[in-house]
């Protein structure tokens, strides 16, 4: 899996958490997907698959007091090379937070990206792709409980 560079968060861990009680989650949402995948370069053995799995991260305040962070998810599964691919899961996934009192600072945005989106949205991935696997009628592909990443 790809791993975000190492980076250190612009607001220190008390500042955050302070920053972080006037924050409440208003919805989380499947913005788009899509999924190939070549059957007949399938096989059942999933051992031989590489799984890599890429992220890019977005944020924008759509109104005061209400910021949508956009993470797009692209899984590849392949035998050789990356553009072979047997199976390439596409899913951009949105979370809307909700400040009180106030509005958003940047600081805070860029914190929560890289601190929080992750373990937020991740297991919505994992489960989505584990189901669509299996209706694709392959054995379902399990990633792991988190992805890895660097700070």
């Amino acid at each position: 899996m790809n791993q975000k560079q190492n980076i250190k968060p612009p607001l220190s861990p008390n500042e955050y958490r302070k920053e972080l009680k006037q924050v409440d989650l208003d919805k989380i949402q499947l913005e788009s997907c899509s999924v190939k995948f070549k059957r007949e370069r399938f096989s059942e053995d999933k051992e031989q698959i590489k799984i890599d799995v890429s992220s890019k991260v977005n944020y924008k305040i759509v109104n005061p007091g209400y910021a949508v962070f956009m993470e797009q998810f692209i899984l590849t599964g392949t035998k050789t090379i990356k553009r072979d691919y047997i199976i390439k899961i596409d899913c951009t996934l949105s979370v809307t937070l909700k400040r009180t009192g106030g509005e958003f600072k940047e600081d805070f945005l860029k914190t929560y990206s890289m601190v929080n989106l992750n373990l937020v949205l991740w297991p919505y991935f994992r489960e989505f792709v584990h189901n669509i696997t299996y209706r694709l009628g392959i054995p379902p592909l399990i990633l792991p409980f988190l992805k890895q990443q660097k700070l």
